[in-house]
């Protein structure tokens, strides 16, 4: 609400007419009445005598005259009080001249806050209730976030109200070949703490050593996580299992080509003396990658790169990004590639080198990948000795 000054009127004060008025000064336009002169009209031209029922008697010297009829007196009593009304009136509905909600404040009234709905003195003021909110929680929750990059897996274990885990165990299962990967019991620290990150896990290992059961099976290696914790609530002992299959998510790699880089093979994508973060194959469309910071992959769902050399940002201005569509291809019976008709696209975000660069040093990439699956926002940090 925007707050506004407001000037409130001032009561003036009106005393009601007494029963005899007291003497008033020489000054008064009202000259001391005589009994000869009553009658006669004041100096002046355009002045002419009231009628006999419009008469009254001027205020004297603290006393009634005789001579003068009661009924005179009742009348300008009521006269006096019809003038006093109207201005009680006119102070009860002046209004400024801004337009603004007045308030008209009597002594035994304190003057409320300024609001922007007019205000009624005779309205009690209502007393604000504050919206009811849900209560929180409290049972134990276990969430698990659980995914790969091509062949290296990623992930974090949150607990909420963790307080009666004694105990609780990760593992990494191959659940093709129902094969026990990797495995770490989490410490005291760690469930107190109720996070515990996943280290990189790489299914390469995995691939090479079922290599034969994948090739007769034509299966690759399909992994998940695995968390089980002891509860021990109320002297009740529990056991709960928790699973999360991985969700595969976009990969992507980082590079620099010197001013001097010679392709490795024919048709090699390189971009002399510039950086680059290139994605892995996506079959569907090229993938959303540019500059750009966390709330910038947050909004749009693109993955969004900065990059610092030797601590300093590089500016988004002077990157490209540069989309390609690559054939597929296959061996026939007679082990000749041929074209599939389907092709993969990639995407790369080419970063040229500052001119005031220099031409060694160290670039940190960071990363902001939105995982769709899990409504996040993953950041992974790269380091690049390049020049070197």
């Amino acid at each position: 609400m925007t707050e506004r000054d407001v000037e409130f009127p001032v009561r003036e004060e009106h005393p009601l007419a007494p029963e005899e008025f007291p003497q008033p000064r020489p000054e008064t336009e009202f000259r001391q009445p005589n009994g000869t002169a009553e009658d006669a009209s004041p100096p002046g031209q355009d002045y002419v005598n009231p009628a006999d029922e419009m008469e009254f008697s001027p205020p004297g010297s603290g006393r009634v005259d005789a001579a003068v009829p009661s009924g005179k007196r009742k009348r300008l009593r009521r006269l006096l009080y019809g003038v006093f009304a109207l201005v009680l009136l006119g102070l009860i509905f002046f209004r400024p001249s801004d337009n603004s909600p007045s308030i008209l404040v009597t002594p035994s009234q304190t003057v409320p806050a300024v609001s922007e709905a007019p205000f009624s003195p005779d309205e009690p003021t209502p007393e604000l209730t504050p919206e009811p909110t849900a209560p929180l929680s409290t049972d134990l929750e276990c969430q698990l976030v659980f995914f790969n990059f091509s062949a290296m897996h990623h992930g974090f274990i949150k607990l909420f109200n963790q307080q009666d885990v004694i105990s609780a165990r990760a593992e990494i299962w191959e659940t093709n070949l129902e094969s026990l990967e990797w495995s770490q019991d989490l410490s005291a620290e760690e469930i107190e703490r109720g996070y515990f990150p996943l280290p990189g896990f790489d299914d390469s290992d995995t691939y090479f050593k079922f290599m034969d059961e994948y090739e007769q099976s034509g299966l690759m290696p399909a992994l998940e996580l695995r968390v089980t914790l002891c509860v021990d609530a109320e002297g009740e002992s529990r056991t709960l299992s928790y699973s999360q299959e991985a969700i595969e998510e976009q990969g992507w790699s980082v590079s620099y080509w010197g001013s001097d880089f010679t392709p490795l093979w024919e048709g090699q994508s390189c971009y002399p003396d510039c950086f680059g973060v290139m994605s892995y194959e996506a079959y569907d469309a090229p993938p959303a990658m540019r500059m750009g910071s966390y709330q910038d992959a947050l909004d749009s769902g693109a993955i969004c790169i900065e990059l610092t050399i030797n601590g300093v940002p590089v500016p988004a201005e002077g990157a490209r990004i540069i989309t390609r569509e690559n054939p597929i291809y296959r061996s026939n019976e007679q082990d000749e590639l041929v074209e599939t008709g389907k092709v993969y696209y990639t995407t790369t975000v080419v970063i040229p080198r500052p001119a005031d660069a220099p031409a060694q040093g160290s670039a940190h990439f960071t990363i902001f990948q939105y995982l769709s699956e899990y409504d996040l926002v993953w950041v992974s940090n790269r380091d690049l000795e390049y020049g070197k």
